[in-house]
């Protein structure tokens, strides 16, 4: 069985106030908690609005990903309706 997992994302400016983890750190804390839990997932897309990004280091996930062994991690870029 393939199973593709969808992450949603946002960069720019928000108003979430949560401080673990920090905004700038949320899609690698996703990435971090994948890779530990048992899975199936085959692929993992992200989706990546077209924006201003506020936290410039929110899509360097390079080190996560490799953390994944074979998933496929595809970022598709996409308009912001939200």
């Amino acid at each position: 069985m393939k199973i593709n997992y969808v992450i949603s994302t946002y960069a720019g400016r928000g108003k979430r106030t949560h401080s673990h983890p920090l905004p700038k750190n949320v899609l690698k804390a996703h990435i971090d908690q994948l890779s530990i839990i048992d899975n199936n997932l085959s692929q993992i897309t992200i989706m990546k609005p077209k924006s201003e990004i506020f936290y410039n280091e929110y899509y360097a996930i390079e080190e996560e990903i490799k953390t994944l062994g074979d998933v496929v991690v595809k970022i598709v870029e996409c308009e912001n309706y939200g």
